[in-house]
């Protein structure tokens, strides 16, 4: 490559980043990208590194602490690679390249074949990909008798249930068990968050971390001789041991089983898939089904993760990283090899915002990291200069338009 198509390169993608560019270096480097998938694959190279993922300062902050030389230097020895042949270093550079050029790293690979299924039975003009939830709210607690608490606003100083205290401070509700009564019938409470998470201890000390938009439905006091708690959305789970009362998570696509353990568990309503993932102990994960039924189950390890599909029989289990699914918990997305969908559901319940497909809807699979105080315009340009499709805001409308 030419040492001034390299330097003008080098610029326009410090330029992106810094949202400084003009419009005809933009429209140059895309035309770099679409002449081959070796120059996209190197803009990926470029764009990726778990510095990233790390990174802590806002854009103001990044202009003034970067060397904006430096910066360049490090891209421009990327973009010669193919001219030195020799293997790269990575050193100061990287970190600094990383930093300079997104709070949001991406690449993605797109499918030629169209989807099949749901979104093919939709008229193809204007598909609803993926929508914010319906009702907005904060935090709500919801008592066994309907009355609800919003968790914002009325955080609860001491409310009495059967032989509970709850207890409500800021961003987390206590469940404090007082002398053992009689009680035979389990109350059912429920929590439902809104765009940020909740964090509750359970009466029998077990921990949990909701998401956005999830819901979690569990017993005041544990009377059964499993710990039964229902949920939709997400939410991490550090359970209490007990040997003799088994705990165990119900969603829409799979059961989760454990005698005292730390896992993470995603049932979404609206995403295709259900998945538990496990940190520590052991899990065992089944297919809901009427008792007795023998349905398919397996037993995850560490590390490992459960996935089922909507409408299917079977379970697949893939090796993760198990911090990189608990990214939300520190206000990140970190997804590997996932399906468009499931990335556009997640940015529309964070920004509040409708994904609507415009004619042809392909197949696309992304992994990358983004920061949830990233603007979404930074979010979405660099899924399109990674190789995912263009997408117009419109108000809260993103249209998505293949290239």
């Amino acid at each position: 490559m030419e040492n001034d198509k390299v330097r003008k390169l080098a610029r326009i993608i410090i330029q992106v980043r810094l949202k400084s560019v003009r419009d005809e270096d933009r429209a140059y480097l895309n035309d770099w990208l679409d002449e081959s998938e070796k120059n996209r694959a190197m803009y990926r190279r470029i764009v990726r590194g778990e510095s990233i993922a790390r990174r802590l300062h806002e854009e103001d902050e990044i202009r003034k602490s970067l060397d904006y030389v430096e910066v360049e230097r490090g891209i421009i020895h990327l973009l010669e690679r193919d001219r030195r042949r020799k293997r790269l270093r990575v050193g100061y550079w990287s970190g600094a390249v990383a930093a300079c050029l997104i709070g949001v790293i991406f690449y993605v690979v797109s499918g030629e074949r169209e989807r099949v299924g749901g979104l093919e039975d939709k008229p193809r003009e204007q598909i609803f990909v993926a929508s914010p939830p319906i009702e907005k709210h904060h935090a709500v607690l919801i008592l066994a008798d309907g009355s609800r608490v919003d968790l914002i606003k009325q955080q609860p100083k001491n409310i009495r249930q059967e032989n509970v205290l709850i207890l409500g401070e800021e961003g987390q509700l206590i469940y404090r068990a007082q002398e053992k009564g009689e009680q035979i019938h389990e109350v059912i409470n429920k929590v439902i968050t809104g765009k940020e998470g909740y964090f509750l201890v359970l009466s029998d000390s077990t921990r949990v971390w909701l998401n956005g938009d999830s819901e979690l439905e569990f017993p005041v006091s544990f009377v059964k001789q499993e710990r039964g708690v229902t949920l939709r959305g997400e939410a991490y789970f550090e359970v209490a041991k007990d040997t003799e009362h088994p705990f165990f998570v119900k969603t829409k696509g799979l059961n989760t089983r454990v005698l005292g353990t730390s896992f993470n568990v995603k049932a979404y309503d609206n995403e295709p898939e259900t998945s538990t993932t496990l940190l520590s102990g052991s899990v065992e994960v089944s297919l809901p089904g009427e008792e007795g039924d023998s349905l398919a189950s397996t037993t995850l390890s560490p590390g490992m993760q459960a996935r089922v599909r909507e409408n299917s029989d079977e379970i697949s289990v893939r090796k993760v990283v198990a911090e990189d699914v608990l990214a939300w918990r520190q206000g990140k997305f970190i997804f590997t090899d996932e399906d468009m969908l499931v990335v556009l559901h997640t940015l529309a319940r964070w920004y509040g915002v409708n994904f609507i497909q415009e004619g042809k809807y392909r197949d696309y699979t992304f992994s990358g990291v983004v920061s949830r105080d990233e603007q979404l315009s930074s979010v979405l340009e660099m899924l399109t200069l990674a190789g995912g499709p263009r997408f117009e805001i419109k108000g809260n409308n993103i249209y998505i338009q293949e290239k």
